[in-house]
């Protein structure tokens, strides 16, 4: 039986401000000369920097890694560009500078048009907040879904993305696009690749149909991508191992064959052994109901997928369409934390637990207050979670806080830190037309780059950054 251990949110909040204004440098395009076979983008530099939108005091951010993290930085706006809007961003740190990745309303799209085709914008940015490759769009077709939610992984020297789209508005048939760069910002294909699901015979596939896609790249080379069969009458979730130019390996893995669930929201992740972790939302229906929707979760052994571990299910249940987040960066096999959202207790609290060595969770976030939408990293010495929270402290229906709180392995249990305020947002874009929650990087001993989008009118979001120092005393 699952059991459940409850961390105190601190009251008193740590803000984390700035206090100096920083111009960025002229953006840059920094190694991609050495791209084997890279194909030319054109990345629309001119006079994009990223923007200081807060600035006031700030404590010293010390050397993190190979990273120096700028001090005296505020919430850096990643795109000032006047195209929105930008939502659901997603982060990957390749040792030197942060790869960020989002979706923008498509340049070419007439204004005003209902059905606006979107871009999948990437763009590079330095521990100092300076603009080393400026957004540009990955994708070469225009996307026609509304909700594309691209995902970006990093291993080595390769930059590997996967994103929705159809053909057209009117397909019903979904489909998942691989794309590789280099980190310095050429392509390493000439344009992206439509991942066959491969069945288990020669020629088939899973499905014609599949969404949801989230990637992860592999130690060893190449990437996987886990997506679920869009289908009304059977929903399952699978993943597929891509080469570093989005040929399938192999045939596709089932996540779980059970019969009686729908499986949505996947997330998947490795660890250093490059052993397999999926995450889904699981939705048991019987004859004539449905039950409550859970979290589940497995490993995989790369090298043998059909023997996968038993199928855990976070005995809590979670709000519908709600992705649980596995985290990145994994230090060891022992270290390998998924954050979800349970609405088991009469409000939205954050469900935080090491997946590979205990099924215990911790409880995140106060019980009078909506948390909603984590984002979970993990390194050697811990980890944090980023989360958004409605601000029981404003009278504005509308105002959410973002919330960074680290933790550390005590133990068999888990220590966490005093939560510190990212930021303070006037939005409802989180929770309405363009869904998305924050994402979390960590950049070395106490250094993370937090990211998320928001915007009074969710047709002007924007996509914001801010690097944070979070520990546990």
């Amino acid at each position: 039986m699952t059991r459940m251990m409850t961390a105190t949110l601190i009251t008193s909040l740590c803000l984390v401000t700035s206090c100096a204004l920083w111009d960025a440098a002229n953006p840059s395009s920094d190694g991609g000369d050495d791209a084997p076979d890279a194909v030319s983008l054109d990345t629309g530099a001119d006079g994009i920097d990223i923007d200081i939108a807060d600035a006031s005091q700030a404590e010293d951010v010390a050397q993190a890694s190979d990273c120096q993290v700028g001090d005296g930085l505020g919430v850096l706006e990643v795109d000032r560009g006047r195209v929105t809007p930008q939502f659901q961003a997603r982060a990957a740190f390749d040792g030197a500078g942060i790869w960020v990745v989002y979706v923008r309303t498509s340049a070419q799209s007439p204004e005003g048009s209902i059905e606006q085709a979107r871009d999948i914008i990437a763009t590079r940015i330095s521990c100092a907040g300076e603009v080393l490759v400026a957004p540009f769009a990955v994708n070469e077709n225009p996307i026609h879904v509304e909700s594309p939610t691209p995902s970006i992984d990093v291993k080595r020297d390769t930059v590997y993305l996967a994103w929705n789209s159809k053909s057209a508005w009117s397909s019903p048939a979904h489909q998942i696009y691989f794309r590789t760069l280099s980190v310095g910002g050429d392509a390493l294909m000439p344009a992206e690749r439509l991942v066959n699901f491969n069945g288990s015979t020669p020629n088939a596939r899973v499905s014609d149909s599949v969404t949801e896609s989230d990637i992860v790249a592999l130690n060893q080379g190449g990437a996987l991508v886990v997506g679920s069969t869009f289908d009304m009458a059977e929903r399952r979730v699978f993943f597929q191992r891509l080469d570093d130019l989005g040929e399938s390996v192999g045939p596709a893995v089932p996540v779980d064959l059970a019969s009686d669930s729908f499986q949505t929201r996947p997330a998947i992740s490795v660890d250093p052994s490059d052993h397999v972790w999926v995450s889904w939302q699981s939705l048991s229906y019987g004859q004539d109901s449905y039950g409550p929707n859970y979290t589940a979760y497995r490993s995989f052994d790369i090298d043998a997928p059909e023997a996968p571990s038993a199928v855990e299910l976070l005995q809590i249940s979670s709000p519908k369409d709600r992705r649980a987040r596995i985290s990145r960066q994994i230090p060891h096999a022992e270290s390998v934390y998924l954050a979800s959202v349970t609405d088991e207790y009469g409000s939205h609290r954050i469900a935080l637990l090491n997946a590979a060595t205990d099924t215990d969770y911790l409880l995140l976030g106060q019980e009078a207050v909506t948390n909603d939408y984590p984002a979970v990293v993990s390194w050697g010495g811990g980890g944090a979670v980023a989360w958004f929270v409605r601000d029981i402290r404003s009278e504005e229906l509308d105002e959410k806080v973002l919330l960074l709180q680290p933790f550390r392995p005590d133990g068999a249990h888990i220590q966490v830190g005093a939560p510190v305020e990212v930021a303070v947002l006037r939005t409802d874009v989180i929770n309405g037309e363009h869904r998305g929650g924050p994402d979390i990087v960590h950049l070395g001993q106490d250094d993370y780059f937090v990211l998320w989008h928001e915007g009074s009118d969710a047709r002007k979001s924007k996509v914001r950054g801010r690097f944070v120092k979070a520990r546990v005393d």
